[in-house]
Parts: structure tokens; C-alpha cells; sequence
């Protein structure tokens, strides 16, 4: 997928990676030719408070990791073992079993949270040479919707100047 992308394409986006993923993405894809993108979307939730963050996010993650692309993704990737149980807890019809099975460090790795600060810090270790662009996909807490102004705040505090 990633190299046709590449050869037919204009680039590939990427998602739900581990930043220690990223090498792998980038070896199938190869040199790249000029002019084509490689995007690698983050999902970030920019609060301090874990549980909130757990809560937030495991639903869906345990959701999509049991799609087959995506499960085959991960298995690629080398995260088989890792989501075993996610995995045949949901083949069993048991989806609260596989978002319950789903080991925080998939959920902290995969839908990174912390201060905007800390997020901000971990969204740069997808940074490498030969991605294009990194994209994020923001998920604010309930605390952030005070005021547009904090709103506009958090978000800027994400970005590379850090607000």
C-alpha cells in the first residue's frame, strides 16, 4: 500500500503509529521520488488528567485496531503479541473485554497525552527525515472548552512554536 502510494500516487498518510514505528513506514516506502508526501497523522488528547485521556480514547482505539487493515497493520508492524488479547477478545463478540484487554502502552503510545507541552515533545519523535508532514488529529477535554480563548491557546500550544 505504502509503495503504491508512492508509484501511483502523490504519497501515503499514516496513522496510529508508535513514533518507533516510523523507520519501519519509511524503509517500504523507499526513496522518495520529489513532489510526493509522506503525512503521518498523530492523535493527540492534550490533558493532564490519564484516566480522562484512557477513557477518551480506548473506545476508539479499540475499535479501529480490530478493523482488518488496521490489524493487519499492527501485525506488520511487529504488534501482534501486543494486541493479542484486544484481538480475540473481540472476535469473541466482546468489546467491552477488548477495550478492557487493550495494554495502556498501545493507548499512551498510540493517542498521545500530557500537558500540550509534553504532547507537543512527543509528537516531535515523529519527526524524521522523509516525513512530509505531520498531522494531528485533536481530541480537547472537556476543561479546554472554558473559552475560545483557551481553546486557541491549547491548540497553539501543540504546534512547533509551542504557542
Amino acid at each position: 500500500m505504502l509503495k503504491l502510494g508512492f508509484t501511483e500516487g502523490d504519497g501515503a498518510i499514516t496513522n496510529l503509529l508508535f513514533p518507533e514505528d516510523v523507520p519501519k513506514v519509511l524503509d517500504a516506502v523507499g526513496p522518495q521520488p520529489p513532489g510526493k508526501e509522506l503525512v503521518v497523522k498523530v492523535f493527540v488528547c492534550p490533558t493532564e488528567d490519564t484516566d480522562y485521556a484512557h477513557r477518551a480514547s480506548r473506545p476508539f482505539l479499540a475499535w479501529i485496531l480490530n478493523r482488518e487493515p488496521y490489524r493487519k497493520f499492527h501485525e506488520w508492524l511487529g504488534h501482534g503479541e501486543l494486541l493479542r488479547e484486544c484481538h480475540e477478545r473481540w472476535a469473541d463478540g466482546d468489546p467491552e473485554g477488548a477495550r478492557k484487554a487493550l495494554p495502556d502502552e498501545v493507548v499512551d503510545g498510540l493517542f498521545v497525552s500530557g500537558s500540550p507541552e509534553e504532547c507537543r515533545e512527543r509528537i516531535l519523535r515523529y519527526h524524521r527525515p522523509g516525513v512530509t508532514t505531520i498531522q494531528l488529529y485533536v481530541s480537547l477535554p472537556p476543561e479546554v472548552f472554558v473559552s475560545r480563548a483557551r481553546v486557541l491557546d491549547t491548540l497553539a500550544r501543540l504546534g512547533p512554536a509551542g504557542g
